[in-house]
């Protein structure tokens, strides 16, 4: 009887969760236009440099940040101050295909309490995760955008394009029935985009970039 009532608590939980993620959306069926769902750092002949600001609780990290696309959809981020101090050296996979996508080759006190390194490579891993092979479905919001909405395990993300545009202009990060974090793609001449924001919901860490020209 125990088992019961928790496996139908499960499965009302889930619902709720579910509808609380796209309620406020149509659903509609997948339409013709093109949609590109990589990484917007997937030239592996170039690096992507970032003047970089994180904020985390009390904590303020400012600097330049490399991202260098390498081989077989592994990246290298690496961040360091204005001082030439290293923060932190990722490598990181495609976080939507490998369970363990991440390796953590250095990072600085206080942030290398395993938990947080865990949130920042879950951070980064945004900004480079390729959604091409997951299943799709398909909304419209009241300001006529065209979501796209994916679920990997208990995450569900939804990209947010302009209408009839082929690039993802935010995507909100949602587990259960929380939204855990929003990311914003700026760009006014193309890729890669010129700055992008991360934004948590219940937790004090947020990220500023801006592209360097190069």
């Amino acid at each position: 009887m125990r088992n019961l009532f928790l496996i139908s608590l499960s499965v009302i939980l889930f619902s709720a969760c579910h509808f609380s993620v796209c309620h406020s959306y149509k659903k509609v069926k997948s339409d013709e236009t093109k949609r590109n769902f990589d990484t917007y750092f997937s030239d592996s002949d170039s690096s992507y440099l970032y003047q970089s600001e994180i904020r985390f609780m009390k904590n303020y990290y400012s600097g330049m940040m490399v991202i260098k696309h390498q081989s077989d959809s592994v990246s290298r981020v690496v961040f360091l101050t204005e001082m030439g101090i290293k923060v932190f050296d990722f490598e990181i996979r495609n976080p939507l295909n490998y369970k363990d996508f991440y390796k953590v080759f250095y990072i600085m006190e206080p942030l290398s309490k395993k938990i947080i390194q865990k949130t920042l490579a879950n951070d980064l891993g945004l900004l480079l995760q390729n959604a091409g092979e997951k299943d799709k479905k398909y909304y419209i919001s009241k300001n006529n955008e065209d979501i796209v909405k994916i679920k990997n395990h208990c995450k569900h993300y939804l990209y947010f394009f302009e209408k009839d545009k082929e690039n993802f202009k935010v995507m909100d990060v949602h587990s259960l029935c929380l939204k855990k974090a929003e990311v914003f793609f700026y760009s006014h001449l193309g890729l890669p985009p010129d700055s992008i924001s991360v934004h948590h919901s219940g937790m004090k860490l947020d990220y500023t970039f801006r592209r360097l020209k190069q």
